[in-house]
């Protein structure tokens, strides 16, 4: 016969049957909706002892409003305007040069932003690809290895702009 431990549930547990209906407080259930915490995003902290739901719809509206720009708002990415861009900045070989000087600066960040820009309008521009090789590579040494999925793709960046510099 094998020996069975039985435990109470702290939802079924004997005292709580005890308790009289006026020792519990009263809560209520609120919902928020996203122009109650558009409008004051600290409500969902006023509302004491009861308990307030937020829906995943109210925070997916509110996820859109993240946005640095009106333009992120829409399906254009700033992306297609690239080469555009470019060429009122006097071409891919001037954006190459000033993502060269950020990487003499120590900036891979910023340089990387005019490489690609500078190969949205020329995707084979040997400058750009060559300081795009740079400023991965600086990010590399920069990350000091730290971080194997960063690092995998910074050296995948590196591979694709060399094989691109020799085709």
């Amino acid at each position: 016969m094998s020996r069975r431990h039985r435990y109470p549930s702290p939802l079924i547990h004997p005292k709580s049957m005890a308790v009289k209906k006026s020792d519990i407080p009263h809560t209520k259930h609120f919902v928020l909706d996203t122009n109650v915490l558009i409008h004051d995003p600290q409500s969902m902290f006023h509302f004491e002892n009861n308990i307030v739901w937020i829906p995943v719809e109210v925070l997916e509206e509110l996820d859109r409003f993240k946005a640095e720009s009106t333009t992120e708002l829409y399906g254009v990415p700033a992306k297609f305007i690239w080469p555009e861009l470019a060429a009122m900045a006097g071409g891919p070989e001037a954006l190459a040069a000033k993502a060269q000087a950020h990487i003499a600066a120590g900036e891979p960040q910023q340089a990387l932003h005019f490489v690609e820009i500078a190969l949205a309008a020329d995707p084979r521009n040997r400058a750009a690809l060559q300081a795009s090789i740079a400023a991965h590579e600086q990010l590399i040494e920069l990350t000091e290895g730290k971080t194997f999925d960063e690092v995998g793709w910074l050296e995948t960046q590196v591979s694709e702009a060399k094989a691109a510099l020799e085709a």
